[in-house]
């Protein structure tokens, strides 16, 4: 989504696996602040590409944009 001047925007590329991971990380809670939702964005680009962690990072990225704008 990348609206924010700045945020950098994804190649999501190297999403396109159908790779299974072990587990995944605990989303905040849509009340939860930006710091702690910048967390969660960084703790998942860690982790090994795939298409449901495309989805979680998109989700994750418009959080993210809506707190800044104020709309969350």
């Amino acid at each position: 989504m990348a609206t924010d001047a700045g945020m950098k925007r994804q190649d999501w590329s190297k999403y396109n696996v159908d790779a299974m991971f072990a587990g995944l990380i605990d989303p905040p809670s849509p009340w939860d602040n930006l710091e702690e939702w910048q967390r969660y964005a960084e703790d998942l680009e860690k982790m090994p590409p795939s298409r449901q962690l495309r989805l979680l990072m998109e989700e994750a990225e418009e959080t993210i944009v809506g707190k800044r704008l104020g709309l969350l």
